[in-house]
């Protein structure tokens, strides 16, 4: 979600409306923003937490979490 371009914003809308209507019962999903500077995933209480680039991983509330899946 996001992205560089000024449309990043158009990005974050339409990924948060796949984000709302995924099967929870399937699916264990993270919004993750990618902005120029930094990525990171935003929890459900829209604190976010930076990911790794280095192995794509990012580590929430003490458990880290890898990348499977990107929509």
């Amino acid at each position: 979600m996001g992205g560089y371009s000024s449309e990043y914003r158009i990005s974050i809308n339409s990924g948060n409306v796949v984000y709302k209507n995924l099967d929870r019962s399937v699916y264990e999903p993270y919004r993750v923003h990618i902005m120029q500077n930094e990525w990171f995933v935003v929890a459900d209480d829209d604190t976010p937490y930076p990911i790794n680039k280095s192995d794509f991983t990012v580590k929430i509330k003490d458990k880290k979490n890898s990348v499977r899946l990107c929509f």
